[in-house]
C-alpha cells in the first residue's frame, strides 16, 4: 500500500463529517441514557467528531505497525533467500577448487600407491606440470608413515620432518579419515601461510604406510568468497568443521586460523549440516542474517552473512517516517475533530492542515525504496516517484504522459502488457517479473504490482504502481543455476559411467550414456530398475557393503568389485559413490570405471619389467664376463706380436714390416675397445657411494689429471662457480674428465684451445656446460656422437675407441639427469648435462 494514500479515506470521513454537521440547535429536549448514546450519531454532538477520531487513529496506528511488521518480516525473507543463494554459489565454488586438490592427491596416490615412490623426479616432473594449471598450489609432496618427506616438488623439501604437524597427527591416529585439511600454517620450506590438504595412503590391514599433501595459497578460497561477497557489510567465510577460520572476508589476514568454535553458527552445524539464522557474529560481534552450509565431501563449512543493521537501515528509516506521519496524521486528525466539533466556521483551515498532510506523505513517497507510479486504465503514467525514475533511468518529462510499458525490454514487453490488459478487465492480479531497458541501455530485473486506486471504480478509475528491484536475487539465481546446469552437462558427457539410484531399493533415477554401454544396456532398458534385479552386481553383497559405507562416511572412494554386462560378461570395476539428495529423497551417485584393462596391462607390464630387468642383467653380465675374459688371450696376441714385431722389423720385406704393424696396432685398439667396454658396463653395476661434495673440488682433480694435455696443446680450462652436490665423486671425475678431454682433442688447429665449465639452476637441480672453441659438430651427428663406438673422425686424424660419450651419457642416467650437445661446425661445442640436487 503507498503511504500517501493512507490519508485519503480518514481525510475523506473527516470532509463528509463537517459538510453534514448542522449548526447546534438552541435547545435539545431532555432523553435518557439510550437516547444519550444515540445521540453520538446525531447532528450537534459535539463528542461525535472527537470519539470517530478515536477509532480511526487506533486503526492507522495498527495499520502503521502491521505494515512495519511485514516489511522487516520481508527485509528479513529476502535476505535469508539471498545470503542463502550465495552460500550455495559459494559451496559450489569451494567445492570445485577441492575438487581440483582431490584430484591431484588422487594423481599422486597413483604414483606411490604403496607409500613409497618409484621414480620421484618423473613423477614430481608430471606433477609440475599438473600444478601449472593450479597456480594457487604452492607445492605437493610425499611423506612416508614417519612424518619425513621424501620427495616434492619444491627443492629442500625431501628430509623435512612434519611428523609434529596437526594434519600428519590426525590422520596417524585416526585410520578412517580421508582427508584432512589443515589449519593456516607457517610452512617449513617455503615463505608465508598455507593450508594443507593432505590424504592417508594405507596398507590392505589399515596401516599407514605414507601420505601425499599439498600446499594450497590461502588465496585460492579469498578469491572463490570475493566473488559472492555481499555489500553493505556483508561477510563471506570458509571454516574447518571445528571453528577454525580458513579464509574470511573482508580482512581474512586478521581473522585467518582464529577459532570460532563457540559461535552460532558452529552451535547450529552440530544439529544441522545447512541452515539460515539470526544471531551474534562471532567475529565481530555484530548482530548478522547468516547462511550456512557443510560441503558434503570435504571437512569445510561456507558461511555468508549480512549486518542486521544495514539490512534494516532502510526498513529503520521507512518506519520511522511512516510512524513519525502516523503520529502526525493522528495529532491532525484529532485537532480536525476538535474544531469541527468547535467551529463549523475553520472548515477552510482543516482543508489546508489536510492538504499539507497530503504534501508531506506524498513527499515520503517521492523518497520511498520502492519505485512507485500512477497510471490510466490504458497504462498511460501520470505520476513517478524518484525511486521509479531511478530505476528506468530516464527523466520525469520522459515517462510522464507515455506508456509505462515503454521501459519494460522489448523481450517481455508484450507479456507484461497483456497482464495489464487482463487486470484491467478483471482476469487476475497484476503481479509480474520482468526486465527494464534503462535509458543508458543497462538492464535491471523487477517485480511490479498494480492495484486499483479506487475499490468502487476498480481499474477502470486508474491504478497505482509499485517497482521493486531484484536484480540481485536473479543474478543470484542465474548462479546457483549455472552450477546446476554445468553439474548436468558434466553428468552426461563424463567419460566415466556415473548412475543415480535410489539409497533404499538401488531403483535407477539417472544414468548418462557411458554407464549404459558400459553394460551393454540401453538407457531405456535401465531407467527405473533395480541393479540387483538387472543382476548387474556379480557379488551382490559388494553393493549392500558399499550402501552402509556410504551411509555411514558419507561417500566412498576406490571400492574395487566386479559388474555384469548384459552378455553375462563379468568385469573388474572401480567405484566411488556420494550421497545427495534429489526431490526429497536419499540417493547414492555412483562412478564407476572399467579398469579390467588396465588391471590386465598392469600385470603385464610387471611381467614385462620383470624379464627386462632379468635381461639387462644378463646383458651387463655377458658384456663383463666378455670383456674381461677376451682381456687375457689380447694380451697374449699383442705380447707376440710386439715380440715379432721387435725381432723381425728389417729381416723381411716391406710387405711383412707392415702386416706385423697392422697386427700390433690392431691388437692395440681391440685392447682398448674391450677394457672401454669394460668400464662402460661398470658404470651401472659397480658405481660408487653417493656422497656430498664440491664440483669444483672435482675440477681441480681433473685438471692436475689432465696437465700434460694443458701442456701440450697450450690450452686453458676456464671455472665458474661450482655447487655442492650429492653424487658418485669417481663418476663426476671420470665424467668431466672425458668431456673437457675430448674438448682439448678435437681443437680446432687455428687457435689455442679454451674451455669453459659453468653451473646454473636448472628444474629441481643444476644444468653444467662444458663449452669449449673447437671444430665442433655437425646437427646430423647430435644424437649419434652418444652411441656406443660410433666414431665421426678416422683414427688417422684422431685416437679414441668412441665409447667415451656413451659413458658420459650412461653416468648421467644414473644420476637421473640427461645429457646433450649444442654445437656450430667450426665455432666449438657446448656439452650440457642435468644433475638433481639432491640424488640417493
Amino acid at each position: 500500500m503507498v503511504p500517501w494514500l493512507l490519508d485519503q479515506p480518514s481525510a475523506c470521513i473527516l470532509l463528509r463529517m463537517n459538510e453534514q454537521q448542522p449548526e447546534p440547535p438552541s435547545k435539545a429536549p431532555s432523553q435518557g441514557a439510550g437516547h444519550d448514546v444515540a445521540g453520538l450519531t446525531r447532528p450537534g454532538n459535539s463528542w461525535r467528531a472527537r470519539l470517530l477520531a478515536m477509532v480511526v487513529i487506533p486503526c492507522l496506528a495498527a495499520l502503521t505497525i502491521w505494515q512495519a511488521v511485514g516489511s522487516y518480516r520481508k527485509e528479513i525473507a529476502d535476505t535469508k533467500h539471498l545470503v542463502e543463494a550465495l552460500t550455495r554459489v559459494s559451496e559450489e565454488h569451494i567445492a570445485g577448487v577441492m575438487r581440483s586438490i582431490d584430484q591431484l592427491l588422487s594423481e599422486m596416490e597413483e604414483v606411490a600407491p604403496d607409500g613409497r615412490v618409484a621414480d620421484p623426479q618423473r613423477a614430481l616432473a608430471a606433477l609440475a606440470n599438473r600444478m601449472k594449471f593450479i597456480p594457487e598450489i604452492r607445492s605437493a609432496v610425499f611423506i612416508d608413515a614417519r612424518g619425513v618427506m621424501v620427495a616434492g616438488t619444491m627443492p629442500g623439501m625431501a628430509g623435512t620432518d612434519v611428523h609434529d604437524r596437526e594434519y600428519f597427527k590426525a590422520l596417524a591416529e585416526n585410520p578412517t579419515l580421508p582427508i584432512f585439511i589443515s589449519a593456516p600454517l607457517q610452512s617449513r620450506v617455503v615463505t608465508g601461510n598455507s593450508i594443507i590438504a593432505a590424504r592417508p595412503i594405507r596398507t590392505e590391514d589399515g596401516r599407514l604406510a605414507g601420505m601425499v599433501a599439498v600446499s594450497v595459497d590461502p588465496k585460492i578460497f579469498e578469491d572463490e568468497l570475493r566473488s559472492v561477497l555481499p555489500s553493505d557489510g556483508g561477510r563471506a567465510t570458509l571454516l574447518r568443521e571445528d571453528g577454525i577460520i580458513l579464509a574470511r572476508l573482508p580482512n581474512s589476514d586478521a581473522w585467518r586460523g582464529v577459532s570460532v568454535a563457540k559461535g552460532a553458527v558452529m552451535a547450529h552445524l552440530a544439529t544441522a549440516p545447512r541452515g539460515t539464522l539470526l544471531g551474534t557474529s562471532a567475529t565481530d560481534g555484530h548482530e548478522r542474517v547468516i547462511a550456512y552450509r557443510r560441503l558434503e565431501k570435504h571437512p569445510l563449512v561456507v558461511a555468508v552473512g549480512m549486518s542486521l543493521t544495514e539490512v534494516l537501515m532502510t526498513w529503520s528509516r521507512d518506519t520511522a517516517l511512516q510512524g513519525g506521519a502516523t503520529l502526525l496524521l493522528a495529532l491532525v486528525t484529532f485537532g480536525l475533530a476538535m474544531v469541527s466539533d468547535r467551529r463549523l466556521a475553520e472548515r477552510q483551515r482543516v482543508q489546508q492542515a489536510l492538504a499539507a498532510s497530503e504534501a508531506r506523505y506524498r513527499m515520503l513517497t517521492e523518497h520511498s525504496p520502492v519505485g512507485v507510479f500512477q497510471a490510466d486504465a490504458e497504462g498511460t503514467c501520470l505520476y513517478a516517484n524518484e525511486r521509479w525514475l531511478e530505476l528506468a533511468g530516464r527523466g520525469r518529462s520522459e515517462l510522464l504522459g507515455e506508456k509505462w510499458c515503454q521501459v519494460v525490454h522489448p523481450d517481455d514487453r508484450e507479456a507484461v502488457a497483456a497482464l495489464w490488459r487482463g487486470h484491467v478487465n478483471g482476469q487476475g492480479e497484476f503481479l509480474a517479473e520482468m526486465r527494464l531497458m534503462r535509458g543508458d541501455g543497462a538492464i535491471r530485473w523487477v517485480r511490479g504490482h498494480a492495484a486499483a486506486l479506487s475499490v468502487e471504480e476498480g481499474p477502470a478509475g486508474g491504478l497505482v504502481g509499485t517497482i521493486e528491484d531484484i536484480t540481485a536475487a536473479k543474478e543470484a539465481e542465474r548462479r546457483l543455476r549455472l552450477s546446476e546446469e554445468k553439474f548436468a552437462k558434466a553428468f552426461r558427457a563424463s567419460p566415466d559411467a556415473m548412475v543415480i539410484s535410489l539409497t533404499e531399493d538401488g531403483r535407477y533415477i539417472d544414468l548418462n550414456d557411458a554407464f549404459a554401454d558400459m553394460l551393454g544396456y540401453s538407457r531405456l532398458d535401465l531407467m527405473g530398475h533395480t541393479a540387483l534385479g538387472m543382476g548387474v552386481w556379480a557379488d551382490p553383497e559388494d553393493r549392500a557393503r558399499l550402501v552402509e559405507a556410504a551411509r555411514r562416511d558419507g561417500q566412498v572412494v576406490n571400492f574395487e568389485t566386479r559388474l555384469r554386462r548384459k552378455n553375462g560378461e563379468v568385469f573388474d570395476t572401480l567405484i566411488a559413490v556420494q550421497k545427495v539428495v534429489l526431490d526429497d529423497l536419499d540417493c547414492l551417485l555412483f562412478i564407476c570405471r572399467d579398469v579390467s584393462e588396465r588391471k590386465a596391462m598392469e600385470a603385464r607390464s610387471r611381467e614385462l619389467l620383470v624379464r627386462l630387468d632379468a635381461s639387462n642383467k644378463e646383458l651387463e653380465q655377458f658384456a663383463y664376463v666378455t670383456s674381461h675374459d677376451l682381456q687375457e688371450p689380447l694380451r697374449m696376441i699383442a705380447g707376440y706380436a710386439q715380440l715379432i714385431e721387435r725381432r723381425y722389423r728389417g729381416r723381411l720385406d716391406d710387405d711383412a714390416d707392415e702386416f706385423i704393424a697392422f697386427l700390433v696396432d690392431g691388437a692395440k685398439r681391440m685392447q682398448a675397445m674391450i677394457r672401454d667396454l669394460l668400464e662402460y658396463s661398470r658404470v651401472e653395476r659397480l658405481g660408487g657411494q653417493f656422497e656430498s661434495f664440491g664440483m669444483g673440488e672435482v675440477l681441480d682433480d681433473v685438471m692436475a689429471n689432465l696437465g700434460a694435455a694443458l701442456t701440450e696443446t697450450g690450452g686453458r680450462i676456464e671455472v665458474g662457480p661450482m655447487p655442492q652436490v650429492t653424487a658418485d665423486r669417481s663418476q663426476m671425475l671420470r665424467l668431466l674428465q672425458n668431456l673437457i678431454g675430448n674438448a682439448l682433442k678435437y681443437r680446432s688447429p687455428d687457435r689455442q684451445p679454451v674451455v669453459t665449465v659453468t653451473a646454473e639452476p636448472g628444474a629441481g637441480g643444476w644444468v653444467i656446460s662444458v663449452a669449449d672453441n673447437g671444430i665442433g659438430i655437425e646437427p646430423a651427428y647430435f644424437d649419434r656422437i652418444f652411441l656406443v663406438f660410433q666414431r665421426l673422425h678416422t683414427r688417422e686424424h684422431y685416437d679414441g675407441t668412441g665409447i667415451g660419450l656413451a659413458i658420459c651419457k650412461k653416468i648421467v642416467e644414473r644420476h637421473g639427469g640427461r645429457i646433450w650437445v649444442e654445437s656450430e661446425p667450426d665455432r666449438g661445442s657446448v656439452f650440457r648435462f642435468s644433475l638433481a640436487e639432491t640424488q640417493g
